[in-house]
């Protein structure tokens, strides 16, 4: 049996004392080859998402979302999703608008912080470019009274945070 690797290069039963060395280098490059960590590419759409007031429970505050298109986009889709016991008190939680690259696109609305559990407040950014590229991106905030903890000891003279657990029933 013959190998023949190249045009004026082969193996034959001539040289059996080269196929182990061949071999050997086959794996010694596959081993030494590096891994490739694939990630998917980062938006080039920079969003934001400010309150504007101060996050008390069971008032109105007032938020701010941007939107920067880093590529030549088309058209900007935001659409504010919020929790369910977050109020919305003004503004459009979705509009589409013309978008041009490296100008900010902003918006102001208000919706009112729960005052008995934490809720979240999403927006989602989508901008439309040349050739029906589409690129998404999102920002979120938790709204609500914060978790009241107390102050314990841990046993082995240091101190620690003690929260009281959810009820069993409770998402």
């Amino acid at each position: 049996m013959r190998v023949q690797l190249l045009r004026f290069f082969s193996f034959g039963a001539a040289r059996p004392a080269l196929r182990p060395l061949l071999v050997a280098a086959i794996l010694a490059a596959v081993c030494t080859a590096a891994p490739a960590y694939a990630r998917p590419p980062i938006p080039p759409l920079e969003v934001q998402l400010t309150p504007l007031d101060a996050l008390v429970p069971g008032h109105v505050a007032r938020f701010r979302i941007t939107a920067v298109p880093r590529f030549a986009a088309d058209e900007i889709t935001i659409e504010v999703v919020p929790g369910p016991s977050v109020t919305w008190v003004a503004g459009a939680r979705s509009f589409r608008a013309t978008a041009r690259r490296d100008v900010a696109f902003e918006r102001v609305f208000s919706v009112r912080v729960p005052d008995h559990a934490r809720s979240p407040l999403y927006v989602r950014f989508e901008a439309t470019g040349p050739h029906g590229a589409r690129w998404r991106r999102g920002a979120g905030i938790g709204l609500g009274p914060q978790a009241q903890g107390r102050v314990v000891h841990d046993g082995r003279g240091g101190q620690a945070i003690e929260y009281d657990a959810a009820k069993a029933d409770a998402r």
